[in-house]
């Protein structure tokens, strides 16, 4: 009975550390595919997903749309405020963006101060729609840097539409 006990204890031990060892992997899946600071997803997972959803577009006659949002003069807030006001305007920005973007649509932190979504099934119109509403959204919010001073903070946003016969302005 003793050498039933110790291997059912050593039983339980395995167990315990397979649960460990699979919470862990979850872990670093997740913080392989997410960018630290905004909490969206990485530049490598956006790549991996279109490259996906860009073939099953095609596939089926879907136009894909990409709009490529940078935030103005961010080497300003930077160098004016300090990078803590930056990095909050960054997760900010990426909160905002989050929230205001639509079931299946593909958002990610670019790299610096740049976000990108993919917009999939998505025309000219629609797409140039979006990216006026991110505009917006991002000019009309009451950023503020760490002494409560307001900033103005404003986004450029360029937009590629795939497939696209001509070069559309």
């Amino acid at each position: 009975s003793e050498e039933l006990v110790v291997r059912v204890k050593s039983l339980l031990r395995v167990r315990d550390l397979m649960i460990e060892l699979k919470k862990k992997n979850a872990l670093l899946e997740k913080l392989a595919v997410t960018d630290e600071l905004t909490g969206l997803h990485n530049r490598r997972h956006f790549f991996e997903t279109v490259r996906e959803q860009m073939a099953l577009g095609l596939r089926h006659h879907f136009m894909v749309a990409c709009l490529l949002m940078d935030i103005d003069h961010f080497k300003n807030i930077n160098d004016t405020w300090g990078h803590m006001t930056g990095d909050t305007v960054l997760r900010k920005i990426g909160g905002l963006l989050a929230s205001c973007k639509r079931e299946g649509e593909l958002l990610a932190r670019f790299g610096g101060e740049e976000f990108i979504m993919c917009l999939f099934n998505t025309d000219a119109a629609m797409a140039a729609t979006a990216a006026e509403r991110f505009r917006k959204l991002i000019k009309g919010y009451e950023f503020t840097a760490q002494n409560g001073s307001r900033l103005h903070i404003t986004a450029s946003i360029g937009l590629a539409i795939y497939p696209q016969q001509s070069i559309v302005t």
